[in-house]
């Protein structure tokens, strides 16, 4: 018999997740950015590995790569949320709660870490309206489908 953590239908559930948790936050990114071009969005992430000025000379690949790194990203946030949940749900014991920790976790991390110290992106400073409208962004599209989805996987 398989344990949960081999059994195939775990790769599978990641994968469903990882590709709705990806496509939410590509729509949050349009939705709280209205008039951007989501290939301008994209490029921005693209920005992240090849700066600046890549990105400005770059076309269509740049939107590619950009596109490649988001759901890239997605994937490890994705990955890492999901097998941690038995042992999150365990301390939390609230899937709503964890849905909203999952989110302001992934912010941290992204604006905190990734983007100052890993990406040659050039930090903003933080904005209240800003920081909310992104936390929010990614609670709706990473916190509640992995809190959800997962709890659901974990409990069969």
């Amino acid at each position: 018999m398989t344990s949960k953590t081999q059994n195939p239908g775990l790769i599978k559930q990641i994968i469903l997740t990882w590709l709705l948790c990806g496509t939410l936050d590509a729509i949050a990114a349009m939705v709280i950015n209205p008039g951007v071009p989501i290939a301008a969005i994209f490029k921005y992430i693209a920005g992240g590995f090849f700066g600046r000025e890549a990105v400005a000379a770059g076309g269509t690949e740049m939107v590619v790569y950009g596109a490649l790194f988001h759901y890239l990203i997605a994937l490890i946030f994705t990955f890492i949320f999901f097998k941690l949940y038995p042992t999150l749900i365990g301390v939390v014991r609230n899937k709503i709660v964890l849905a909203f920790l999952i989110g302001i976790v992934i912010w941290l991390i992204m604006n905190l870490l990734v983007v100052p110290y890993l990406s040659h992106i050039v930090t903003r400073p933080i904005n209240l309206v800003g920081m909310l409208k992104n936390m929010a962004a990614l609670i709706a599209a990473f916190g509640f489908p992995i809190s959800f989805i997962a709890g659901k996987y974990w409990r069969q």
